[in-house]
């Protein structure tokens, strides 16, 4: 399963990166985001890692480990997604077009899979919401950067 959602921020790629892809701030648009674990490398180049804690249900986390693996600055990043023992596996891939405006589009193309066979149809299901949980996501992502203040 392979979907996508497009989406515009009113800000230059630039901006995007210093304020939307700092590890401080990384996934924090996210409402089930529970905080940063941690850092290997110069996150976002590729090899880097970053971890966050994502909440599942009530007080029960997983830790989410998303691993850099193509990147061209301003135009793509592509991200190896694995989470609860690669129950989880995604390859997120953000690309960024920026427009003559200083605004840039970005594109969100997400391939939710499985490590295990067994969790193959379960990752379809579990899946679903994200669908309708990722354009608010990346509102709250735009909203973030555009927000954020210059001085």
């Amino acid at each position: 399963m392979i979907w996508s959602h497009t989406f515009t921020v009113r800000a230059p790629v630039d901006r995007i990166y210093r304020y939307g892809l700092s590890p401080e701030r990384w996934f924090t648009f996210y409402p089930a985001y529970a905080g940063l674990a941690g850092v290997e490398g110069d996150w976002p180049e590729v090899g880097s890692v970053i971890y966050v804690r994502y909440r599942l249900v009530g007080p029960l986390t997983m830790i989410l480990r998303q691993e850099v693996v193509d990147h061209e600055w301003g135009r793509y990043l592509e991200l190896d997604e694995r989470g609860l023992r690669d129950f989880w596996v995604d390859h997120p891939r953000f690309e960024f077009t920026e427009r003559s405006d200083g605004s840039t589009e970005v594109t969100l193309t997400v391939r939710p899979d499985s490590g295990r066979w067994w969790g193959k149809p379960l990752v379809w299901l579990v899946s679903q919401p994200f669908r309708r949980l990722t354009p608010k996501a990346m509102q709250a992502f735009a909203a973030m950067v555009e927000g954020e203040d210059l001085v």
